[in-house]
């Protein structure tokens, strides 16, 4: 699950760091994301937790992505798994 997850994130690219990060730049947020997870959890809730996940990992200064995106990445997150 995790993988699905990470291939999410990568597109969405919250912080703007590819091409010239690493590949797996995202995946600590990613395993928190899906350690967080929990079956049947909505898309407002899963969107809440990416959005603390990238807070809590990049800041205020860096990570300045409104809930709307993180809602929309939820979504895709919980239609893949």
């Amino acid at each position: 699950m995790v993988e699905e997850i990470n291939v999410i994130i990568d597109e969405w690219d919250p912080i703007g760091l590819f091409p010239f990060a690493p590949k797996d730049e995202y995946l600590d947020e990613s395993q928190e994301i899906c350690n967080e997870y929990k079956n049947g959890m909505g898309t407002k809730e899963l969107a809440h937790v990416i959005y603390q996940v990238f807070l809590n990992s990049f800041g205020l200064n860096t990570f300045t992505k409104p809930i709307s995106e993180c809602e929309e990445v939820a979504e895709k997150i919980v239609k893949s798994i």
